[in-house]
């Protein structure tokens, strides 16, 4: 039998406190030049039927997407670039420069707030296997 859940949320559009159930929908998203990405979306549907994003975690759908996208195009996952910079001691301003980003934009990256481009991918990349043959920054 299958579990249903359903809480208590205010919903700040509607300026409301409602009772909303818990459902996981199979989506077909786009997500920059992909446009046939399948991703399981979490929502919660108010009574009217409405779905309405996680009201704790209101990226969670767009997040789910960008981690569809990386890994159909087989990039560095958010938690593959931090672990790096972390294990090699470098700031997040170091590894940016180092690279040639924006310190804001690897930030994003890190938090899996945006999605990188193949050129910054590529450039991650590099200098990761770089690391990795000689146990130090070129």
């Amino acid at each position: 039998m299958a579990k249903v859940t359903k809480k208590f949320y205010y919903n700040d559009e509607l300026e409301t406190t409602a009772f909303y159930t818990e459902t996981w929908r199979l989506e077909k998203t786009q997500v920059k030049d992909i446009s046939d990405l399948l991703v399981w979306h979490h929502y919660w549907i108010d009574s009217d039927g409405e779905l309405w994003s996680d009201f704790d975690d209101p990226m969670e759908n767009p997040k789910a997407d960008f981690e569809a996208y990386r890994t159909k195009e087989n990039y560095l996952k958010p938690e593959q670039i931090k672990q790096f910079r972390q294990n090699t001691g470098l700031t997040v301003q170091a590894l940016a420069s180092y690279v040639g980003m924006d310190s804001s934009t690897l930030s994003q990256l890190e938090n899996n707030d945006r999605v990188q481009t193949k050129e910054q991918d590529s450039l991650l990349k590099g200098v990761i296997d770089y690391f990795q043959s000689n146990s130090r920054l070129p």
